[in-house]
């Protein structure tokens, strides 16, 4: 079967590509990749036009581990007459055995999966109860070694908790960093979203976090926050690595910024009633206006927000009309914020 589908010359070898390539092509794991092919197969030409017969994959675990999806290929298979096979010829979804072979290796390789999974969340589990950093890339303001201080990032993250701490607005230091070609780790450029997102991160006071999501069972949100880990002893994990700013420091920065979380991969229902809908007036900006919540220092009540131009780092100009929401939404709307 293989030798024939390669001597046709209308088959596709299916190779798995990075993370970063799937990306690229809008696709969000391996399971987008194997949809978008099963799809190819059902029209019998790939998403770019040529004609397509079959598929080799390397082996029944590059196709998938999950039985649902092999379950969507054997369907794609028997309807349409065009195999999916195994670079070895062993697996051949066409035949009644080779179902039957597949179906049991996928059960046990989702199985291995699982078990991996287990493992690894159990030592993060144990690493992060000892306060020792784990993977991913450096978080700003830290070495490589995620432990001893970058010497000028340490700084510049000080000195803005600081600032903040003494009326600074976030987006001023955002502005002066993305002037200053100041990135983040993995090279983006800064906004308030992203600041914050950095000094809410117990971390940065030396105390061992992990983010976590939470779902909003009334909007059906799925939101993002950083979740102290604590010890048997129920007082917070001191990390092993150096701290920028002391405990104290960083929860008057929580007062002065807030703990919100951030919005997540969930279906989001909108919170702000004219967000998008309100413009900046400044020349040449055009800016759909966000809201903003107001400092302490306004004296407002709790929850108060402006409609206001997003900062540089976020697209607008920062400036123009600021609005009080409220009244904003009394006028828009004849009815005010929703319950």
């Amino acid at each position: 079967m293989r030798a024939r589908l390669l001597r046709a010359g209308h088959v596709r070898l299916a190779q798995e590509a990075s993370a970063a390539a799937r990306r690229a092509d809008g696709l969000q794991g391996r399971a987008s990749c194997l949809r978008r092919t099963l799809e190819d197969l059902k029209s019998g030409r790939t998403h770019d036009g040529p004609r397509l017969d079959g598929m080799i994959v390397y082996d029944i675990d590059r196709l998938t581990r999950d039985n649902r999806h092999l379950e969507d290929a054997i369907d794609v298979v028997e309807r349409h007459r065009r195999p999916i096979i195994d670079i070895n010829g062993s697996l051949d979804l066409l035949t009644e055995n080779g179902r039957a072979t597949a179906r049991v290796v996928v059960a046990m390789s989702n199985k291995q999966s699982a078990d991996t999974s287990r493992r690894v969340r159990r030592k993060h589990r144990a690493l992060e109860r000892e306060g020792i950093p784990t993977g991913g890339a450096r978080p700003f303001g830290w070495n490589d070694d995620k432990r001893t201080l970058h010497p000028t990032e340490a700084k510049l993250l000080r000195a803005a908790a600081l600032g903040i701490l003494g009326g600074a607005p976030v987006r001023a230091s955002c502005v002066r960093w993305n002037e200053q070609g100041v990135t983040m780790p993995r090279g983006s450029t800064w906004s308030t979203t992203k600041l914050k997102a950095v000094l809410r991160n117990p971390r940065i006071c030396g105390i061992r976090s992990r983010k976590v999501r939470v779902l909003n069972p009334d909007t059906g949100s799925e939101n993002e926050r950083w979740e102290i880990v604590y010890g048997d002893d129920g007082e917070p994990v001191q990390g092993q690595w150096e701290r920028i700013i002391t405990e104290e420091q960083w929860k008057a920065l929580m007062e002065v910024i807030g703990d919100n979380t951030a919005p997540g991969s969930g279906h989001n229902s909108r919170k702000y009633l004219l967000t998008g809908t309100l413009r900046c007036d400044k020349d040449d900006c055009g800016t759909a206006h966000r809201a903003i919540k107001a400092p302490k220092s306004a004296n407002k009540p709790d929850g108060f927000f402006y409609y206001a131009c997003p900062d540089k780092g976020q697209g607008g100009c920062g400036g123009g009309t600021k609005i009080p929401g409220p009244d904003a939404e009394k006028a828009g709307t004849g009815r005010g914020r929703r319950s």
